[in-house]
């Protein structure tokens, strides 16, 4: 990797800049910018289009690297609308199907219904938390621990809204185990008292 390179890494770490705001920093010019974050592709989320480029480094220190996002409709379809990426210093990029990507310095706002809260929420954590390496108190949660906890569980979250393939799987996969019970068995179970 480039000097150049490793430079833009150090300044995005900080958060998303335009990109003739990271030019004027490294005392470059725009090709040789480009050429720069050529070699860090891999690791740049680009944010918006035309001058209000700006350009995020990806936060794969998280837990996970980016996590599609699914919207399911009236009739039971699914769609994706883009993948949820991590990025420094602690917020999130929405790279949408369509192109328009979309940055939150934290958790987006579209995903504040669906986090664990309220006395369901302290029953989850309470269950869960050791598995996923949280805290038991979920209010203790960061934005980053609320997403994974999603990805985790998050098929029968509030909202029309499927975080990760998990989610996905086990809302339309399987209906007859879900949560790692049988639903054929719940007889059973319920009349053994």
């Amino acid at each position: 990797m480039t000097q150049r390179a490793e430079v833009i890494r150090k300044i995005l770490r900080n958060g998303p800049e335009p990109a003739r705001q990271l030019a004027n920093i490294m005392n470059i010019s725009q090709p040789t910018l480009s050429r720069a974050l050529k070699i860090l592709s891999n690791d740049i989320v680009q944010i918006g289009s035309g001058r209000s480029i700006q350009y995020a480094l990806r936060d794969g220190s998280r837990g996970f690297n980016s996590v599609p996002i699914y919207r399911i409709n009236e009739e039971g379809k699914i769609k994706l609308l883009g993948k949820l990426t991590p990025v420094y210093p602690a917020g999130f990029v929405m790279e949408q199907v369509d192109n328009v990507n979309r940055y939150s310095e934290g958790l987006p706002w579209w995903l504040f219904d669906m986090r664990p809260q309220g006395y369901l929420g302290c029953a989850y954590a309470a269950t869960y938390s050791a598995e996923l390496g949280l805290p038991h108190n979920p209010d203790s949660w960061s934005d980053t621990d609320i997403i994974r906890a999603l990805i985790a569980h998050g098929h029968d979250a509030v909202g029309n809204l499927l975080i990760g393939e998990q989610a996905k799987k086990t809302f339309f996969g399987d209906a007859d185990t879900c949560c790692g019970c049988s639903f054929n068995n719940l007889p059973n179970i319920s009349s053994s008292g």
